[in-house]
C-alpha cells in the first residue's frame, strides 16, 4: 500500500501546521527601540500557547536578501537559514 501524503491521510501522517511570522515592521524613528523584539516576541508567545496546541512545531519568516538589517534581527533573534529562493526576471 503507498503510504503518500494524501489531505485524506491520518493526522500523523501530515505536515505540522506552521505559522508564518511576517509583516513585523516598525516606524524608522522606532527601530533598535525593543518595540520589533516585542513584536516577535508576542508571536513565540502565541506560537508557545495556541501553536503548540494546534500541533505547531516551529515559527517561520520570510526575509528579503538584501535585508541585512532584518536579517540580522531575525538571527540574533534565535533564526536560522532555512531555504533559498532563486529568482529570474522573464
Amino acid at each position: 500500500m503507498n503510504r503518500r501524503y494524501s489531505p485524506t491521510s491520518s493526522r500523523r501522517n501530515r505536515p505540522a501546521p506552521t505559522p508564518s511570522a511576517d509583516q513585523i515592521a516598525v516606524a524608522p524613528e522606532a527601530a533598535r527601540s525593543g518595540v520589533g523584539a516585542a513584536l516577535l516576541e508576542a508571536v513565540r508567545t502565541a506560537g508557545r500557547t495556541a501553536g503548540r496546541t494546534a500541533g505547531c512545531r516551529r515559527v517561520v519568516t520570510d526575509v528579503w536578501n538584501f535585508n541585512e538589517g532584518a536579517r540580522a534581527f531575525y538571527e540574533a533573534a534565535g533564526f536560522s537559514p532555512m531555504n533559498l529562493r532563486l529568482d529570474q526576471p522573464l
